[in-house]
Parts: C-alpha cells; sequence; structure tokens
C-alpha cells in the first residue's frame, strides 16, 4: 500500500501550539515537527486475544487497522502437556 505525505506549513501566533486529538493532547514549540498519518485502511475485525495452542495460529491483521492492543492469554495452570517419545510417556 502506498503511503501519501501531505506537509502543512503553521504559523504560529504564540511561542507554543497545542492540538487535541481525541482523548490525547499535544503540544509542541515553533522548532518542532508532527507527522500526521492518515489511513483508509479497513478496521480488523477479529478476535483481539489468543490463548497458545500446539499449531500455529494466524490472525488476518495485513493491511488492516487495529484499534486496540492483542492479548496472548498465558496457558492456562490446569493444562498440561502429554509427550510420546515411543517408548515413555511424559505428562508436565
Amino acid at each position: 500500500m502506498a503511503t501519501d505525505c501531505c506537509c502543512i506549513d503553521l504559523e504560529l501566533e504564540e511561542s507554543a501550539l497545542s492540538l487535541d486529538v481525541a482523548e490525547t493532547s499535544l503540544t509542541w514549540g515553533t522548532g518542532e515537527y508532527v507527522r500526521v498519518v492518515t489511513s483508509d485502511a479497513e478496521e480488523y475485525a477479529g478476535p483481539y486475544e489468543a490463548t497458545p495452542t500446539a499449531s500455529a495460529q494466524t490472525f488476518p491483521t495485513t493491511g488492516k487497522l487495529m484499534v486496540r492492543e492483542f492479548t496472548v492469554n498465558p496457558i492456562p495452570s490446569n493444562w498440561g502437556l502429554i509427550t510420546w517419545n515411543g517408548s515413555t510417556l511424559t505428562v508436565s
């Protein structure tokens, strides 16, 4: 996906400028620059948490906008791992 860049020149009347974005407040001085990135990516609609399994898990997030943290849960304490080497069965 290509990224377009747009530069906007701001002229400040004071020594600092404040900008409120959603619930985040930003302040910067006259010698600083802020990069603003916009995206028209589709929001990820899948699960935002997973529990480890014996096989790989793939989540279709490529090119999607994830709007919160993805959590990998710990292995539950009541889970055991059973292995067999051909002669010995081990439960750990």
